[in-house]
């Protein structure tokens, strides 16, 4: 089985990188953009250390769209990846995000917080310099945060086979909180 989505995580001294991502393209082609994708971020991070996600996100869809022959006629292929990505460092407590087309959902003692994408995967051309942007956010002890693809909120299911929606995930992702994350996992997967 090939699958568009596929998650990132890398850690070195006191920061940690990770991200979700969902390519465009069913089947071989969003594997192929995925393998693509994965490589691209390991190079940013591993090999040209970045650690800010814009700076990341501004190499990774510069990269991505020169593999897929993307111009400023817009020819080439159509496909792309939506993603949320975030550094965070464990000393201080930082968290920066960064989306294109993922939101990041941050759950505190107060709630849910729906920390949504500000970036276009449109604004970057081949030799653009990007103006991807990210938010800083503080991580408190007991906080949980959620990095996801569209998958959950546009499955399809029920008797009446309506898609589970946004509103519904959110609502389960409160309900689960008190749970360890293993068990949260699996409550995920049975749903």
């Amino acid at each position: 089985i090939v699958s568009g989505d596929f998650y990132f995580f890398n850690k070195k001294g006191n920061l940690i990188s990770f991200a979700a991502t969902d390519c465009t393209g069913h089947g071989i082609p969003g594997a192929l953009l995925s393998i693509i994708g994965y490589g691209i971020l390991d190079q940013a991070i591993n090999e040209l250390k970045l650690n800010d996600p814009p700076e990341i996100l501004n190499h990774l869809y510069s990269k991505v769209h020169r593999f897929l022959r993307w111009d400023q006629n817009e020819t080439g292929l159509a496909d792309d990846m939506d993603i949320a990505l975030c550094t965070l460092d464990l000393k201080t407590g930082i968290l920066n995000y960064a989306g294109v087309g993922s939101p990041l959902y941050h759950i505190t003692e107060k709630g849910l917080i729906e920390y949504k994408p500000q970036n276009s995967n449109e604004v970057c051309g081949e030799n653009d310099n990007c103006p991807f942007v990210s938010e800083r956010i503080r991580m408190e002890q007991g906080d949980t945060i959620y990095l996801f693809s569209d998958g959950y909120a546009d499955q399809f299911g029920g008797k009446l086979h309506k898609k589970y929606q946004s509103g519904r995930f959110k609502d389960l992702l409160l309900s689960i909180q008190s749970q360890s994350i293993p068990e949260q996992s699996d409550r995920l997967y049975e749903e």
